[in-house]
């Protein structure tokens, strides 16, 4: 019997090899590409989450802005109606639209509509509605002017937005009703109904999103100008999601593949009525996943077709000689792993194996290059990282001058303040990274006076209460301003609570002790010693050094650090930095 050439058992032992290793290969691609297509989805599912959460938040900072734009407005014809009241005893309604789409109603001792704009809910009682009732009674109580978030209108669900003001002798309520629908259809785009259209356009296989409130009203309107509501079915899960505040989700199978349902509990903000817990109910399917599936499917058994035919080409070329080649790019190899770089392998083989050795040699070179290029590029890197620096502490100076540049009295402060502070940290044993991000909140504590009108930051002698409470609005004013600003996100806790007091009597916040950031408590400390040590348009002969450590020492432990007072006396004796 004749035997077969070395070359055709070459040929027909890599045909074989190619034909298992492809088979193998393509069931282990398409499980793994079938395993990233799921977990895209369940990647996409969790996204859609953040999106949507992302989505309702922005509509309802959006509905917000849109209720504070009418707000002044309703308040003045509430006041307008309580004046006229209690000055002869009148009830009057406002005379002509002050805002589109506001009514006004009068509500008397029995919780009934006496008089309205809205002919339709003349008469209308709310006795039979009890939460209502005790809400309408709180509202007595407190006598003061009060706005609610979005809500429902009890005759017909419209979405509204009411404002209420009761009589000083409490026989009434002025109340005002802005309808949503009227001011989103002005303002288009920025409601609820806009979030399902912006979440579909990015994510095709979400089918809704709809948010109810818990009693299963949505706010958003059907074709006929109705409010969509939740099918009865699944109140009782829109209960338990928000009794047991927590995402709860659901799935059924149908028509050959599967609908999931995910109940969010989302509260909206400010809110105080019984609007305060709602539900966002995203309804997804995986009808494009088990499409992308079934493509991948045909694709891989194609794909897996062709290489096998080329295999059967390949597998004749590939018997040739090649051994001693990959010997010697092996061996290559060898060397290079024991940190020989200056080895060649330099075949002439004329094909794939040439390139690969002129390849292979490339790359050895590169690799030494690359090796000695190392300590360069970290010595440019340091650079860089110096001048970024730099560029920053220059930004952060600039917003202190412009800080200054409102007031002739405060010419320094901040300089003066980030010294006390670094010596403050410096004391406390804080590291380089910590002092500079205690350096730029220094410079910028009192960016928020930026808001705040020159007259009053100039004016001499005492401030009156309204001119005070604009003043303290200076700290979230300067939160505000820092909040988009990704380098200074360190320093908004610093501006926002500088003013905090160690006893909680401080403000915006009445934060109290540690609580308080430390890097505030180490401003609000060389803040106040400068402060006193300056000349200020309430003070025209500063306090000596001894009298501001007297005064702070005085109030340690009430509106300042214990600690922090103690290591500015001690920094101060050690070094004598301190004024």
């Amino acid at each position: 019997m004749r035997k077969k050439p070395f070359k055709i058992k070459l040929t027909i032992l890599i045909y074989v090899l190619c034909f298992i290793s492809i088979g193998l290969y393509s069931i282990i691609q398409f499980r793994y590409t079938e395993q990233v297509f799921l977990n895209k989805f369940e990647q996409e599912k969790f996204m859609v989450e953040e999106q949507v959460l992302l989505a309702v938040k922005d509509a309802d900072v959006n509905y917000s802005m849109l209720e504070l734009q009418f707000d002044e407005q309703i308040r003045n014809a509430l006041y307008d109606m309580h004046f006229r009241y209690m000055r002869d005893g009148s009830l009057k309604l406002p005379g002509h639209a002050i805002v589109p789409g506001v009514n006004y109603y009068v509500i008397d001792e029995n919780n009934s509509v006496i008089m309205t704009t809205d002919p339709i809910d003349k008469g209308l009682s709310f006795q039979g509605i009890p939460e209502f009732v005790a809400f309408l009674d709180s509202v007595r109580k407190n006598g003061i002017y009060l706005s609610d978030r979005l809500s429902f209108s009890v005759r017909d669900n419209r979405v509204m937005r009411y404002s209420y003001l009761p009589s000083g002798d409490g026989r009434y309520i002025f109340e005002a009703g802005l309808n949503m629908k009227i001011m989103t259809e002005k303002y288009e785009g920025i409601g609820f109904e806009s979030i399902e259209k912006k979440i579909r356009k990015n994510h095709e296989f979400v089918e809704s999103v709809t948010v109810y409130d818990r009693d299963g009203n949505s706010y958003i309107y059907d074709p006929s100008g109705g409010l969509i509501k939740m099918d009865s079915k699944k109140l009782s899960i829109l209960h338990r999601a928000l009794d047991e505040e927590t995402s709860i989700d659901q799935s059924e199978k149908r028509d050959g593949y599967h609908r999931y349902y995910r109940y969010i509990p989302y509260k909206i903000e400010n809110a105080i009525g019984t609007n305060q817990q709602n539900i966002i109910e995203v309804i997804y399917n995986d009808k494009h996943l088990l499409k992308e599936l079934n493509e991948l499917e045909r694709y891989t058994f194609s794909i897996s077709l062709v290489w096998l035919v080329m295999s059967a080409l390949l597998s004749i070329f590939l018997a040739r000689s090649v051994s001693r080649p990959i010997e010697i790019i092996t061996k290559a190899v060898h060397q290079v792993s024991a940190g020989n770089y200056f080895v060649e392998t330099d075949l002439k083989t004329g094909d794939e194996l040439e390139y690969l050795s002129k390849s292979f040699d490339q790359m050895v070179r590169t690799i030494h290059e690359l090796r000695e290029e190392d300590y360069a590029r970290e010595a440019e890197l340091e650079r860089a990282l110096a001048e970024n620096r730099r560029l920053y502490y220059e930004t952060v100076k600039m917003l202190a001058n412009a800080i200054e540049a409102k007031d002739q009295y405060t010419g320094g402060h901040c300089d003066r303040v980030k010294d006390y502070a670094v010596l403050i940290g410096v004391e406390l044993g804080l590291q380089e990274g910590e002092l500079q991000n205690l350096i730029y909140g220094s410079l910028l504590h009192d960016i928020g006076k930026i808001g705040i009108p020159e007259d009053i930051l100039r004016k001499e002698g005492k401030l009156s209460d309204f001119e005070m409470n604009l003043v303290r609005q200076h700290p979230e004013i300067g939160f505000r301003i820092l909040h988009s600003t990704q380098f200074l996100m360190e320093c908004r806790r610093m501006v926002y609570e500088h003013h905090e007091r160690f006893d909680g009597l401080g403000y915006p916040q009445g934060l109290k002790g540690l609580d308080i950031d430390l890097y505030a408590r180490i401003i609000a400390v060389a803040d106040s010693y400068d402060a006193m040590t300056t000349i200020r348009p309430h003070r025209k002969i500063p306090l000596t050094k001894e009298e501001a450590i007297g005064e702070l020492i005085r109030n340690s432990g009430t509106q300042f650090d214990p600690n922090i007072v103690g290591a500015f006396i001690d920094a101060f004796a050690t070094k004598g930095a301190a004024g």
